[in-house]
């Protein structure tokens, strides 16, 4: 792991949803705009990229998807499939992520994790999720 994401990994394992942080009044405002916007996913495939402690995750199941959650902190892995043992959890740097070319999600979701990443990075995670090309 690069220095720059051990420092990544290390700001999200302390205030990632921490009580502390008294920007947890706009993330939860935030996190309801969310919420509101996912539509029904009955039988449909979701993909949360960037999990954390499996908020959106639960807003997924509740919604009715087979959600697949990527999260490159270990603890934060350990915590997910403890949390939700019928969601597939992958522990994995979203800039090595890949899937099947046949796997298709319906929507995915990626919170609080772009701003992490370079533009090269966010355009090659868009194109493997598009299966082509990804311009900004």
């Amino acid at each position: 792991m690069d220095v720059e994401a051990k420092e990544i990994k290390k700001y999200y394992s302390e205030w990632w949803e921490n009580p502390k942080d008294i920007r947890n009044v706009v993330f939860e405002s935030l996190n309801e705009l969310v919420k509101d916007r996912i539509p029904p996913g009955e039988g449909k495939k979701a993909l949360d990229i960037g999990s954390g402690h499996g908020r959106i995750v639960s807003y997924l199941l509740e919604k009715g998807y087979d959600v697949t959650a990527v999260e490159f902190n270990e603890d934060f892995c350990r915590e997910l499939r403890r949390k939700f043992p019928n969601v597939r959890v992958l522990q994995e740097d979203v800039r090595n992520l890949n899937f099947d070319e046949n796997e298709r999600f319906e929507i995915v979701t990626c919170i609080e994790l772009v701003q992490n990443l370079t533009k090269d990075d966010f355009l090659g995670l868009l194109k493997k999720l598009r299966g082509g090309e990804a311009t900004v």
